[in-house]
């Protein structure tokens, strides 16, 4: 089974497969230098089901990545549907993307942002501002029907956001204005 997950083209990814990739290496070398003295085909039994038994661990926690991502997605395709949306694709020439991860889903949600002492201009209340703010997510190109709803080349363009500002956006998205009965 192939990963539609398994290589994201960011540092992050690649350090979460080093330590499984290096333990197989450590685990290869160790019975490369005991072939000699253990060359026999009890051993060499051994060695198969030690080989067959780290793949199957790796392509477990492949699967898991998968089914992360796959839930992710499903709550970026429900807020895309709530709050105005759009589909944009990564620039061809930034090589750090992927081609099956360039496309992007631009999600503009109301925030409220409170504003510290010196904000508050000397006046009473509300000492907030609303606003609408950018959050934006990479998606692989398998679970691109999820986002047929939405409009593609839109022109939109990442505001700069970083990962914790996304999610801090996203913890201060503004309630709605519901009668309450």
């Amino acid at each position: 089974m192939s990963s539609i997950h398994g290589s994201i083209g960011r540092e992050s990814d690649a350090a979460d497969q080093e330590i499984p990739d290096r333990k197989t290496a450590e685990a290869a070398k160790w019975l490369t230098d005991k072939k000699a003295g253990f060359d026999t085909p009890i051993f060499w039994l051994i060695a198969s089901l030690l080989a067959d038994f780290a793949a199957l661990a790796v392509e477990r926690e492949r699967e898991a990545k998968d089914a992360a991502y796959t839930e992710r997605d499903k709550l970026v395709c429900a807020l895309s549907k709530l709050f105005p949306s759009a589909l944009e694709r990564h620039p061809e020439s930034d090589t750090t993307w992927e081609n099956d991860w360039r496309w992007i889903v631009f999600i503009d949600i109301p925030v409220r942002e409170y504003l510290t002492y010196g904000d508050q201009r000397n006046g009473p209340g509300p000492h907030f501002k609303d606003e609408i703010k950018q959050v934006t997510w990479h998606i692989h190109d398998s679970e691109l029907s999820m986002f047929d709803h939405l409009p593609r080349f839109t022109g939109r363009a990442w505001d700069g956001h970083t990962t914790p500002q996304k999610y801090l956006r996203l913890t201060s998205i503004r309630a709605r204005d519901a009668e309450r009965g």
